[in-house]
């Protein structure tokens, strides 16, 4: 039944006990009669990260397409009988709040939003790794490129029209304003899906907010490292 469905996944996310709504249930309600949806998503995903099997689900989800495969795959590694109601109950939940399941919107960006412009990023970058490419002597246009997720922040990038996989496009997390070291150690990072002469060229691109909480601007921070690890990087602003 829909109660026996529903009653468990508000009891984990502690907007139910003992048969009635908590208080965060209360003003989630409230939130929503006042029409603050942003909101809303906001607190549940703060209850549904919260709960470790939920958001396992979430992690494992490379995009939103991928949600109801990802419930399905953790509730079998935990050992739990999958019933139909349940796993699309619980899809449908964290489509709500998952923030890849979000349409783009690079206006007054914030690190959620970000989650799902990531193809809308590679996108806005091209124009910019033509330019390194050329720096680097790379005769690849990045226009021509096409690109497979692997993960979401891991992406395959081949030839457009051919099978044959030539480089890597990389995303970091976003970061809070342009610290040069902190900018290094986010490139570090990324460095350690690079390996030289594996592919001809990596792309990284690093997602910089700045400016006021109410409405950031957005920078992009964007690496190309050539297969012998030759390197150059320029820093774009996208928004205002």
């Amino acid at each position: 039944s829909l109660y026996r469905t529903i009653t468990p996944t508000l009891s984990s996310l502690g907007l139910a006990a003992s048969g009635k709504f908590t208080g965060a249930a209360v003003e989630v309600g409230r939130l929503l009669a006042e029409g603050k949806t942003d909101e809303v998503k906001t607190r549940l995903r703060g209850l549904v990260l919260r709960n470790c099997v939920l958001k396992e689900m979430m992690e494992k989800a490379g995009d939103c397409s991928e949600l109801e495969k990802a419930v399905e795959s953790v509730l079998a590694a935990y050992g739990k009988s999958i019933r139909f109601d349940e796993l699309k109950y619980t899809a449908e939940l964290l489509k709500m709040v998952h923030p890849k399941c979000e349409g783009c919107d690079l206006r007054c960006p914030t690190a959620e939003r970000l989650a799902a412009c990531v193809e809308k990023l590679i996108q806005l970058s091209h124009p910019h790794m033509r330019e390194l490419f050329e720096k680097l002597d790379i005769s690849l246009l990045p226009e021509h490129l096409d690109h497979v997720g692997v993960d979401g922040s891991t992406y395959l990038l081949s030839v457009r029209g051919t099978a044959k996989h030539i480089g890597m496009v990389l995303i970091g997390g976003p970061l809070e304003g342009a610290d040069l070291q902190q900018l290094k150690t986010a490139l570090s990072r990324l460095d350690e899906k690079i390996a030289e002469g594996v592919y001809e060229v990596y792309v990284k691109i690093l997602p910089i907010l700045e400016g006021e909480e109410r409405c950031r601007t957005l920078k992009l921070l964007i690496e190309v490292v050539r297969g012998d690890l030759e390197r150059v990087s320029k820093i774009v602003k996208l928004s205002s």
